[in-house]
């Protein structure tokens, strides 16, 4: 089908009109389909008799009428790729494609002497999203570079489910970039999906996003593991220093971590604006505080619990009306056996919720010299019982710990992870930490171990049940990734169901994409 742009003229204020040129575009078809995460190519044919160097091309695409159920309104044409031969990799884009639809697609033809525009006729383009991948995301690389694979299988669904697409990608970041690889020594990534974030996605789709982090920085992808963007398009006016330390939420709202500063946003919005101010609840006064990104959030009266890495303390961080825009928090007063949450004169190595019911545990470095754990009751209004129980860490070599694990509101599912060894041990008041090697076959230096619980996905049916461990054999390709079941009541490995998952790099971190 011929498509003939009109010509364009130049008003020289006298009434002689003089044509400067005419651009004729032919395509081969009217009607395009893609599919996100794929390279939808379109090459058209153009005549014309303005010399090649003075033009530019751009694809645009008419961001209006209904996607998804969603009403938009305006109605003007957006660029979404230059170049004579369209090779846009389909992925969505706020308002313009926010979704699976049929989008009005046009090439404008711009002479760069004159400005004149030249405009072919509007072709369709149908996006769809084709196969999207659910399972695990397994975050690995080489030192310098990292990739994330993609594993496919029923461990890896939030629910027990027996219809999904079966895979095992190493390299499924790659393969869906280009063969682009991400800079840098790779440190955690997640996807933010909850509930209520899925009832926006038609309408705000750069609320869903994985990000995946290494130690140059941070990249956005889609769904289908497709690069979007970077840290930085997370937040707004550039009050970032760009340095991601960490993502937490509670399924309601969203907290970033960067360059020591906190930033808040809630699950209807796209971006982080300002600093969290740090405010104690009781006085409204702003405090010096710095914020650990190793929040966490509970089901019981204390919700959301923080440590400050600047006074060392333990912070209630909904004290009043819930997690909010104010930032306010109170710091924990309790003591036990010597030692106060308000001041631990400790470095806090790792935060989850574990032990009995409604509790958590934190590992801490003292500056003493002494390595302990501390419970937490979260089940509580009162603060002053809040400090439940120390352990301490006599009989565990906490500086060769790669990862530790513990299971919620499970004190039997405790774990610590060296270079060649798992262990396994319990919290129980009064009692000493005992632990244990679990008897598991494993090839190569063990570079990763997690419980798995991802945030957000509630219902994942394998949570507090599912122990990964990545291994490492020091050439590209030997990465294995392990799972193995486990008992929650003893915290022991359930006999024949340890899994092998191959051809990875060394494996940094591993977590659900469950949408």
């Amino acid at each position: 089908m011929a498509l003939l742009a009109m010509a364009c003229y130049d008003d020289k204020g006298n009434y002689d009109y003089t044509e400067l040129g005419e651009v004729e575009i032919t395509f081969p078809q009217t009607q395009y389909q893609g599919y996100f995460g794929e390279v939808l190519e379109i090459e058209p044919t153009i005549t014309t008799d303005i010399p090649e160097d003075d033009l530019e091309y751009f694809w645009e695409v008419e961001r209006n009428g209904v996607v998804d159920g969603v009403q938009y309104y305006f109605t003007e044409f957006v660029p979404i790729d230059t170049g004579k031969v369209m090779q846009f990799n389909c992925h969505e884009i706020e308002f313009t494609i926010p979704g699976e639809g049929a989008y009005s697609l046009r090439l404008n033809v711009t002479q760069l002497s004159t400005g004149c525009h030249y405009y072919s006729d509007i072709v369709t383009m149908d996006i769809r999203y084709g196969t999207v991948y659910r399972g695990a995301m397994v975050l690995h690389g080489d030192g310098t570079s990292s990739d994330v694979g993609f594993i496919g299988k029923p461990e890896f669904q939030v629910t027990a489910e027996t219809t999904f697409e079966e895979a095992l990608i190493p390299n499924f970041y790659s393969q869906q970039n280009n063969g682009e690889k991400i800079p840098g020594k790779g440190e955690w990534l997640m996807q933010n999906y909850s509930a209520m974030i899925n009832a926006y996605v038609p309408m705000m789709p750069t609320i869903l996003k994985t990000v995946i982090a290494t130690d140059q920085g941070a990249v956005l992808v889609d769904r289908n593991l497709v690069k979007e963007g970077e840290w930085n398009d997370l937040f707004y006016g550039n009050l970032n220093e760009g340095d991601p330390e960490g993502l937490f939420w509670n399924g309601e709202q969203f907290v970033a971590f960067d360059g020591g500063t906190a930033f808040f946003k809630r699950y209807n919005t796209d971006y982080f604006t300002t600093p969290w101010p740090m405010i104690d609840y009781n006085t409204e006064e702003e405090m010096d505080w710095s914020l650990s990104p190793m929040m966490i959030y509970s089901d019981f009266e204390m919700a959301t619990l923080g440590f400050d890495t600047k006074s060392r303390a333990f912070i209630d961080m909904d004290p009043g009306w819930g997690l909010g825009n104010d930032g306010e928090g109170l710091v924990i007063h309790a003591e036990k056996d010597g030692r106060d949450l308000s001041d631990m004169q400790a470095d806090l190595l790792y935060l989850s919720c574990g032990g009995e019911v409604g509790h958590a545990v934190a590992v801490m470095k003292g500056d003493d010299g002494n390595n302990f754990i501390v419970e937490l009751n979260l089940d509580t209004e009162d603060h002053a019982e809040v400090y439940y129980a120390n352990y301490d860490l006599a009989n565990i070599p906490v500086d060769q710990v790669v990862d530790w694990a513990f299971g919620t509101s499970r004190p039997a599912a405790c774990y610590y992870a060296t270079s060649s060894q798992i262990f396994h041990f319990e919290l129980r008041e009064g009692q000493s930490i005992n632990p244990q090697p679990l008897s598991l076959s494993l090839d190569g230096e063990i570079t990763l171990m997690k419980l798995m619980k991802p945030e957000g996905f509630d219902s994942y049916y394998l949570a507090n049940k599912l122990l990964v461990i990545g291994t490492y054999a020091g050439t590209p390709g030997s990465g294995k990734l392990y799972s193995v079941e486990i008992d929650e009541n003893s915290g022991n490995v359930i006999p024949n169901t340890l899994k092998t998952y191959e051809g990875f790099g060394q494996i940094y971190d591993v977590n659900l994409k469950g949408i």
